[in-house]
């Protein structure tokens, strides 16, 4: 049996939760012959609130988290989870299609499909002119 091998390609990841910062979403990036595939974990995003942004070398999601304290709270003994409006940057090491690009958010994780650009198979001619350029 064949041993598959995996190259990870980027792992700058820019994320912005509230004024506080933020550690990262946790998320997936796949590439197949056709596209990169991100998943990521946005358990308790609005889905209203997503907004996604894809550019042939950038992926950008806003969003917002919420989760409402109990009723009566006392006291809080532990706060990891982030909430509020957010903000991620995914650098993209490969060019893709943004007007070709799917998302899908279910059960808390949000799937990107960003299919790759595709090589232009066209061929331009250039007429180069003699004399002093202008």
């Amino acid at each position: 049996m064949e041993k598959v091998q995996f190259q990870f390609l980027s792992n700058n990841t820019y994320c912005v939760f509230g004024q506080h910062g933020c550690s990262g979403a946790a998320l997936n990036i796949y590439e197949t012959e056709q596209a990169l595939l991100i998943l990521i974990d946005l358990a308790g995003t609005d889905p209203e609130s997503l907004q996604i942004e894809a550019r042939p070398d950038l992926l950008h999601i806003q969003g917002v988290r919420r989760f409402d304290p109990p009723a009566q709270l006392l006291r809080i003994h532990r706060l990891e989870i982030d909430a509020g409006p957010y903000e991620i940057s995914i650098p993209l090491n490969l060019p893709i299609d943004p007007e070709q690009t799917r998302s899908h958010y279910h059960n808390g994780l949000l799937e990107v499909l960003l299919p790759l650009m595709k090589p232009s198979p066209q061929r331009i001619t250039i007429n180069v002119a003699e004399g002093v350029a202008r």
